[in-house]
C-alpha cells in the first residue's frame, strides 16, 4: 500500500494505531465491544497523542483527565490526527496527575458521541486524500471502564503502539521506494534523448543503482524488525532502525525518481510527483528521524538523551 499513501494512512491508523493497542492492552469487554466494529469497517478509529504544543515531547501534553467517581472528565486538544473527522472512536492520551506539573499519562477509549468535536486540517503538502484533523475535548465524560491500561501507564501503551506503527510505516516506505524504482525503470527505458534511451547514460544508471540498493536494504530492515517482533523479544531498536532508514530512503528515492523524469516529473500527470509529496511526511510522523536516532543510540549505549 506504500504506493497509495493516503489510503495506507487511513488503513494503518485503523490497524496499527487503534486495533493493535486494543488487542495488547484492552480488557475483554473493550475488545468484544470495539474490535468487531473496527475490523468490519463500521467504525473508524483515531490515535490522539500529538498536541499543538507537544509533538516529540509527548510528555508535555496539556490534555487533562480528572477523576470524578466512576468517570473521568477530559479537557484538551489534539492535532494532526489521522481519520479525525470521520472517526467514531478515539484513543486519547491525557495527563491524570493530581498536580498538573507532574506527568502521569493515561490512555482512554473515547466515543465521538460523548462530546468529541473535530475540524479538518486543509492545505497538506501530501497525503491529500487522507483525512487529518484537530480533536477538541471539552468536559468529555469517559467511564473508567473505558480506560485503556492502568492509570499512569499511558506511555507504555503509546510506545508499544508506536513500535508496531513504525514497522508498518517502514513497510509503506519500502512500497513507495519500490514504486519509484518500477516507474523510473520503465521511464528511462522509453524516454529518448540524444538518439538513445536515457537509461544508457551513466549518471542515470548511477541514480537508479542507488534506488535499487536502498530499496532492498530498507526491505531487509523491515523484515528484521518483523522477525524480532514475532520472536517475542523487545523490538523497539529494530523498529526504529527500519523506520529511520526506510523513510529517509523513500524520500531520497522519490527525489531521484522525480529528477530522472525531468520536467514531466514536476507535473501531477506523472505519479512520481504525488509519491514525492506523500513520502515527505514519513520522516516526521510516528517519531521524526531525529527521534529514531535518539532511540537507536540510547538502546545501543544505555545512555538516554532525555531523562
Amino acid at each position: 500500500m506504500g504506493r497509495y499513501g493516503s489510503i495506507r494512512a487511513t488503513l494503518t491508523a485503523q490497524q496499527s494505531l487503534v486495533c493493535s493497542p486494543l488487542i495488547y492492552f484492552g480488557s475483554a469487554a473493550q475488545k468484544e465491544k470495539y474490535l468487531p466494529l473496527l475490523a468490519s469497517g463500521q467504525w473508524l478509529g483515531s490515535y490522539c497523542l500529538t498536541e499543538p504544543g507537544s509533538g516529540s515531547d509527548a510528555g508535555a501534553m496539556q490534555t487533562r483527565a480528572v477523576r470524578d467517581g466512576d468517570n473521568w472528565v477530559l479537557n484538551g486538544q489534539k492535532i494532526f490526527i489521522t481519520n479525525a473527522t470521520h472517526a467514531s472512536l478515539f484513543i486519547v492520551f491525557a495527563n491524570t496527575a493530581t498536580d498538573p506539573n507532574d506527568r502521569q499519562i493515561t490512555a482512554f477509549l473515547v466515543e465521538r458521541e460523548w462530546g468529541v468535536a473535530t475540524t479538518p486540517l486543509k492545505g497538506k503538502l501530501g497525503l491529500r486524500a487522507s483525512d487529518t484533523g484537530t480533536v477538541f475535548l471539552q468536559d468529555v465524560v469517559v467511564p473508567d471502564s473505558n480506560r485503556l491500561g492502568e492509570v499512569g501507564q499511558g506511555f507504555k501503551v503509546a510506545l508499544g503502539t508506536l513500535d508496531n506503527g513504525r514497522i508498518s510505516l517502514a513497510a509503506a516506505a519500502v512500497g513507495t521506494s519500490q514504486t519509484c524504482v518500477d516507474l523510473t525503470t520503465k521511464y528511462i527505458q522509453e524516454r529518448q534523448q540524444f538518439g538513445k534511451p536515457i537509461g544508457q547514460f551513466q549518471m542515470i544508471q548511477d541514480m537508479l543503482a542507488d534506488m535499487v540498493v536502498e530499496t532492498e536494504a530498507s526491505r531487509l530492515l523491515v523484515h528484521k524488525a518483523i522477525v524480532a517482533k514475532y520472536s517475542g523479544q523487545r523490538f523497539t531498536k529494530e523498529a526504529s532502525m527500519a523506520k529511520y532508514y526506510a523513510t529517509e530512503a523513500a524520500n531520497r528515492n522519490a527525489e531521484r525518481a522525480l529528477q530522472m523524469h525531468g520536467g514531466y516529473g514536476f507535473f501531477e500527470e506523472y505519479e512520481v510527483a504525488r509519491l514525492y509529496r506523500d513520502a515527505r511526511v514519513y520522516t516526521i510522523y510516528e517519531g521524526t528521524s531525529q527521534v529514531q536516532k535518539l532511540v537507536i543510540s540510547s538502546l545501543q549505549t544505555g545512555l538516554k538523551a532525555f531523562v
